[in-house]
């Protein structure tokens, strides 16, 4: 994984990557409206995270995941404020968003890693 700058530099490269599909939080479970998917937490892994913090207004800080779906064979974002805020979220979903072994696995061994503090819990994430 790489470091960003801003996430709009990371919302670019991931899509460039092929992290095409925009998601929004909808009825507990991951929304894309231009495909019509519906993922519940058993569809997706999150393949990579990155963590974005405001200059001086901790609102402004946000949670980056890019997903990918062998079910619908499909790979997006989804955007969401640090801490999953919404009355809309299943537990199994907070459950899979605050799991850091979904990224852990994936990034274990792979170039320079940074611990980030997330929700509570140190994530891998690599430089």
């Amino acid at each position: 994984m790489k470091h960003y700058q801003s996430m709009v530099d990371a919302l670019i490269d991931l899509k460039v990557r092929g992290f095409t599909l925009d998601f929004n939080l909808a009825n507990g479970t991951l929304h894309n409206i231009s495909k019509i998917i519906i993922l519940n937490p058993k569809d997706f892994q999150i393949v990579e995270l990155y963590r974005f913090e405001g200059d001086s207004d901790p609102g402004d800080n946000s949670i980056l995941y890019a997903i990918s779906s062998e079910k619908y064979k499909s790979k997006g974002v989804f955007v969401n404020a640090y801490g999953v805020y919404s009355n809309d979220i299943s537990d199994e979903l907070l459950k899979k968003l605050n799991t850091p072994s979904s990224v852990e696995r994936k990034v274990e061994g792979v170039g320079k890693r940074r611990k980030v503090k997330v929700k509570g819990y140190k994530k891998l994430i690599n430089n």
